[in-house]
């Protein structure tokens, strides 16, 4: 109720200011008091549009944020329940990784395995462009 008081207190003091100020201009009082009112509204809501388009900005700049680190290191993974429930979840090496899962609300551990290959190469080059080269490398020494 005190927030009220002082907002109404706050227009009514701009309203008057704005009202005085024109009238000493020559404006006729009513008019002024109009202008007065349709001034603050039109202030009062480019700045709560300013505002929300600010936080909205910094909302979205948060989220690219967060997807951009959730995507380093994250694995779509299917909980062991019988609903076999698949989600996305970020993991991490530095401790153990749990998650709830959506549908059974149960607490899933994550355990991570680390395995190794070998790397081959190829056997046979499948550029043509080398194997031509190569060709005519062979028939200019053999003439």
């Amino acid at each position: 109720m005190n927030t009220l008081l002082k907002q109404l207190l706050l227009f009514i003091v701009i309203t008057g200011c704005v009202a005085i100020t024109l009238t000493n201009i020559g404006v006729n009082i009513v008019i002024a008091i109009l202008l007065g009112i349709i001034v603050q509204y039109a202030l009062y809501n480019a700045f709560l549009y300013g505002v929300d388009a600010f936080v909205a900005f910094k909302i979205k700049k948060l989220e690219v944020a967060k997807l951009r680190e959730l995507s380093y290191q994250g694995v779509e993974v299917t909980c062991p329940c019988s609903q076999s429930a698949k989600e996305f979840v970020p993991i991490r090496l530095n401790k153990p990784n749990y998650y709830k899962c959506k549908k059974c609300d149960r607490t899933v551990a994550i355990f991570v395995a680390v395995e190794t290959a070998l790397v081959t190469e190829p056997i046979a080059d499948t550029d043509l462009s080398s194997v031509e080269k190569l060709l005519n490398n062979k028939l200019n020494e053999l003439t």
